[in-house]
């Protein structure tokens, strides 16, 4: 029963932290926005300088 509580308590803080998580990402799209296009720029240098 014990283990059960456990197995329980740990799911509902994983799940706080993954809400809190989203709620991070629904509140800043463009920051994500600008990483995705700075790793995409990243990414094509690297591509040109092996080349």
């Amino acid at each position: 029963m014990i283990s059960l509580g456990l197995i329980l308590s740990n799911m509902f803080s994983f799940s706080l932290f993954f809400l809190d998580i989203y709620s991070v990402y629904e509140m800043a799209p463009s920051l994500l926005h600008l990483i995705a296009v700075v790793c995409f720029q990243l990414q094509c240098f690297q591509i040109s300088a092996s080349h």
